[in-house]
C-alpha cells in the first residue's frame, strides 16, 4: 500500500501507526467487534476511514456477516447500502432507545451516570462495538454509549453518524476521536444525555 502510495499514512489496530508523504492518512480496524468474531455473532465489521489534516472526511463500515455496509463522506450524506439514511426525530428521552457497550466485569466501568440515563429513557439494549452507532445513524435508536474507543474503533463511525444528521462526542463532550470514548445520537438529545451520565447514581 506505502509502496504504491507513499503519500498516504496509515493508522490501524493491527499496523499502527506509519506516516505518509502527505496530509492525509487511512485509518483502519480490521475487524471491529473481535469477541462477536470468534464466538460466531454475526456483528463484526472492517472500519475505514480517511483522515486529512487531523479531520475525518471519510469513512466507510463494512458488515459482511449482517450483509451490510454504511458509508459516508463530508458534505455528501450518510448511507446503508446505498441508501440514505437519517438520525431519529425523537425529541424525548423517555422514548428513546439507549444502547450501550459490554457492562461486565474485564471492561472498564461504565460512565457514573449511565443507570440514572438508562432509568430516564424508554428502552435499553446491549449491542456494543460498531453497531450501535450505525443504529443511531439509521434511526433504529437514538443513543449509543462506548466508555473506552481507539481512533480506529471511532474514525468512520464519527464520520457516518454526523453526516446522517446526528452528533458524536467523548463523554466529556470533546468531538474528537483521540479522547477515548465515543457518545453518538440524534443530535438533540446529546447534550442531555452527556449531562446525565456526568451524574453520579441518585440515592
Amino acid at each position: 500500500m506505502q509502496t504504491r502510495h507513499p503519500e498516504l499514512g496509515i493508522l490501524g489496530e493491527e499496523e499502527g501507526e506509519a506516516p505518509g508523504a502527505g496530509m492525509a492518512r487511512l485509518i483502519i480496524d480490521p475487524i471491529d467487534g473481535t469477541r462477536n468474531f470468534v464466538r460466531g455473532i454475526p456483528i463484526f465489521a472492517t472500519l475505514l476511514a480517511i483522515e486529512t489534516r487531523g479531520e475525518v472526511v471519510a469513512g466507510v463500515v463494512s458488515a459482511p456477516a449482517l450483509r451490510a455496509r454504511w458509508h459516508a463522506a463530508r458534505g455528501a450524506g450518510a448511507f446503508r447500502d446505498g441508501r440514505p439514511i437519517r438520525v431519529s426525530g425523537v425529541e424525548d428521552l423517555g422514548a428513546a432507545l439507549l444502547l450501550h457497550a459490554n457492562l461486565g466485569r474485564g471492561e472498564p466501568a461504565p460512565p457514573p451516570g449511565l443507570m440514572t440515563l438508562a432509568r430516564q429513557v424508554e428502552r435499553t439494549r446491549g449491542f456494543g462495538d460498531f453497531y450501535q452507532h450505525m443504529l443511531v445513524a439509521e434511526g433504529a435508536g437514538e443513543i449509543a454509549i462506548d466508555p473506552v474507543m481507539h481512533p480506529w474503533d471511532a474514525a468512520a463511525l464519527q464520520v457516518v453518524v454526523e453526516e446522517a444528521g446526528g452528533r458524536a462526542t467523548t463523554l466529556g463532550g470533546e468531538r474528537s476521536i483521540y479522547a477515548g470514548s465515543l457518545v453518538t445520537s440524534n443530535r438533540v438529545l446529546h447534550q442531555r444525555v452527556l449531562d446525565a451520565l456526568r451524574e453520579g447514581p441518585r440515592s
